[in-house]
């Protein structure tokens, strides 16, 4: 896929109407048939606007809901109608997503439950998608303009319905139908005129509706306020893999791709990165379960420290060159902002008892970075006290022994009562940071969208997209040669 950002529209079409005619009737960028993924990619590019109009539906994994309610919480206006726009678009509805058109009122309102209702079997885009089935919705369509002109009785129109939806979608067609129980139970005057008004005057309506859906967008719509953070807001594994970045020349190179270059090279920064990154996930759940907030101030301090200055002259543009949405980087500034409050707090005004971890931190390092590991630590073991998470002591006796052994301590040192509750809360921490927050039921947790936001907050991620993209364009011209 590659994306214009002049064009900030993106239309997924097959056959429901023909491409040229869409290109002729609005400039945008057009899309085959959407599909399982393809709303991710496009999720962080700057587009403002994505209409769905037709999509996969056996022959791959249809696109996802949740990547469309992805799409309507960063702040992107979602038209769907005539396909699988209208399908989606019923059920979205309620969170954001715009119907148009007449099968989309259809579904919305209950008429339509399968679908199957819109499926076809189509060529592929050399010969422009052209449909070589005939949509259900058509059929229903032509059948109920007949029976309003009185060419049909309710009786022969119901049964002819009946009919059609029994066949597989890839089996209908109005030959199939002309053979078909119904229409020959019908008095000859009867399929002559019906005969008649099938090759007179035809109607595509998935034609009509998508056509309608790009009327609708040829009006200006206001922004559209993002949607508050919901339960389906994770990123997850295939957002993660497929969220693309938008490079040179209107590349979008996809997060699995820049994850690989960067683990190509040097991995020493992988294991620091993640044990930062389930920090400040248990701390997150740790402010949750003790009502803790931090002040706006201290927020809006971190934020600032954490922004990468690259990012400050124009932060949409940084964001579509970093594979990420503005929502998603202020979501990470502000977890970001919120540890550092924690880890440089008085351990006092957060309801600890630090007493242990001043003498420990006197009787061995007790540089500032100690010290804010040291309120983080006595922070996760409360937190793993409220949950009920115990460590096991072999994992724990082996942290106190190598802590003895860096400090040249004996293990002795290790039961003394003025740090040993110290030392256990540091040996807790070191276990839980080694741990895979899903251990804990995280399941929102992602170790791969943890290192690739690091790389993108670090500088790397730019270089990367540049190399990927010439790379990319340089397959494109040798396949053309």
């Amino acid at each position: 896929m590659r994306y214009d950002p002049a064009l900030p529209l993106a239309v997924f079409l097959g056959p429901s109407l023909a491409p040229a005619t869409a290109h002729a009737l609005l400039p945008a960028n057009y899309y085959p048939p959407v599909r399982m993924g393809d709303i991710y990619r496009l999720l962080a590019s700057g587009v403002e606007t994505i209409a769905i109009i037709d999509g996969v539906f056996h022959q791959s994994t249809p696109v996802w809901q949740r990547e469309i309610l992805a799409a309507l919480e960063a702040g992107i206006r979602v038209v769907g109608g005539a396909s699988m726009g209208a399908l989606r678009a019923a059920e979205l509805a309620p969170y954001g997503m715009e119907g148009i058109g007449t099968i989309f009122g259809w579904y919305r309102d209950g008429v339509l439950d399968g679908d199957d209702e819109v499926a076809l079997v189509h060529a592929d885009a050399d010969l422009d998608y052209r449909a070589l089935s005939e949509p259900l919705v058509n059929m229903r369509h032509n059948l109920a303009r007949a029976h309003e002109r009185g060419l049909l009785d309710t009786a022969s129109h119901d049964a002819l319905v009946r009919w059609a939806k029994a066949r597989c979608f890839s089996a209908r067609s109005w030959r199939g139908l002309r053979e078909a129980p119904p229409w020959q139970a019908l008095p000859a005057p009867a399929q002559s005129a019906l005969e008649s008004f099938l090759a007179a005057d035809l109607e595509d309506l998935k034609q009509i509706d998508a056509r309608a859906v790009l009327a609708h967008l040829r009006v200006p719509a206001g922004a559209p306020t993002p949607l508050p953070r919901a339960p389906w807001s994770y990123p997850g594994a295939a957002r993660t893999r497929l969220q693309a970045a938008l490079g040179p020349n209107g590349a979008l190179i996809d997060g699995a791709t820049l994850l690989a270059a960067a683990l190509a090279g040097d991995t020493t920064w992988v294991e620091p990165c993640l044990r930062s990154a389930r920090a400040r996930c248990y701390l997150e759940d740790w402010l949750t379960l003790t009502g803790t907030s931090p002040p706006p101030t201290a927020i809006a301090r971190g934020r600032t420290r954490h922004l990468p200055a690259a990012a400050q002259p124009d932060l949409a543009a940084w964001c579509r060159a970093h594979g990420l949405t503005i929502t998603e980087l202020e979501a990470a500034l502000a977890t970001r902002a919120r540890a550092d409050w924690i880890m440089h707090g008085e351990p006092a005004a957060l309801g600890l008892d630090f007493a242990a971890h001043a003498a420990l931190l006197a009787s061995g390092d007790a540089a500032p970075p100690a010290r804010a590991e040291a309120v983080r630590d006595a922070c996760l073991a409360d937190w793993a006290r409220r949950r009920g998470i115990v460590a096991p002591a072999s994992e724990l006796a082996a942290t106190r022994s190598a802590w003895c052994a860096a400090h040249h301590r004996d293990t002795v040192a290790a039961r003394d009562a003025t740090i040993a509750p110290a030392l256990d809360t540091h040996a807790l921490a070191a276990w839980l940071l080694a741990q895979d927050p899903g251990h804990f039921g995280f399941a929102q947790f992602s170790a791969d969208a943890e290192l690739l936001l690091e790389i993108k907050l670090d500088g790397r991620h730019a270089a990367l997209v540049a190399a990927l993209a010439t790379t990319a364009a340089d397959l494109a011209t040798a396949r053309a040669g």
